[in-house]
């Protein structure tokens, strides 16, 4: 399921208290799946809260920089259209 998260003005992104519980069940399930050891509610909330601290900037900038550069092309496109 996607989550479209909310980027505020500070630069940090928020996400509703309902798609959280979502990520702190899914980082639930993957911790016990991959490290084969049970985390509770607050430890699963400190990892997604770190990496929301992180990485959720860096690539939604990296997303904006792909959008930047698929637009600058697109315009480069109709350019090339243009008659003198």
């Amino acid at each position: 399921m996607y989550i479209k998260p909310e980027v505020t003005a500070m630069g940090s992104i928020e996400i509703d208290q309902q798609k959280k519980k979502v990520l702190i069940e899914k980082i639930k399930v993957f911790y016990s799946k991959e490290m084969e050891e049970e985390i509770g509610e607050f430890k699963a909330k400190k990892l997604m809260d770190f990496f929301m601290n992180e990485l959720a900037v860096q690539i939604y900038n990296i997303a904006v920089e792909d959008a930047k550069e698929y637009m600058s092309q697109r315009i480069e496109d109709l350019l090339s259209i243009q008659k003198y």
